[in-house]
C-alpha cells in the first residue's frame, strides 16, 4: 500500500500565487499568454485551406499559398495540424481497353 506523505505537498509560493490568481480572475485557470496573436493560421483561414485541400487535392502547397495569399509554411502548418500529409499521385501502370482481351488470350 502506498502512503501519501503528510506535510508540504505544495510550496507556500504556489499556494499564494494560486489564491491571488483566484481573487483576481475568479478561477484558477492560467492567465492568457502574452505574445503575438495567431493571425494567418486562424480558424477562418484554416477552414478555407482545408476546404481547398478537399476540393482540389491535386494542387501543391505552393499553389495553395498563392491562392490564399499565405506563405507555404503556413499552409504546411495548417495541414499538419489537421493531420493531412502531402502526397503526389504517381501513375505506375495504366490499363488500356485491349488489355482485358490480351489477358483473356493469355489465360486460354
Amino acid at each position: 500500500m502506498n502512503c501519501i506523505p503528510i506535510g508540504n505537498l505544495f510550496s507556500k509560493s504556489t499556494v499564494s500565487k494560486t489564491l491571488q490568481r483566484f481573487h483576481e480572475t475568479g478561477g484558477v485557470k492560467d492567465r492568457p499568454k502574452s505574445g503575438r496573436p495567431v493571425s494567418v493560421t486562424n480558424q477562418e483561414n484554416s477552414l478555407n485551406v482545408m476546404l481547398d485541400v478537399v476540393e482540389n487535392p491535386i494542387n501543391s502547397t505552393q499553389q495553395r499559398a498563392v491562392n490564399h495569399n499565405m506563405s507555404r509554411y503556413s499552409i504546411q502548418k495548417i495541414c499538419k495540424r489537421e493531420k493531412f500529409r502531402p502526397y503526389k499521385i504517381h501513375m505506375l501502370q495504366e490499363l488500356s481497353e485491349d488489355d482485358f482481351d490480351r489477358l483473356h488470350t493469355i489465360k486460354t
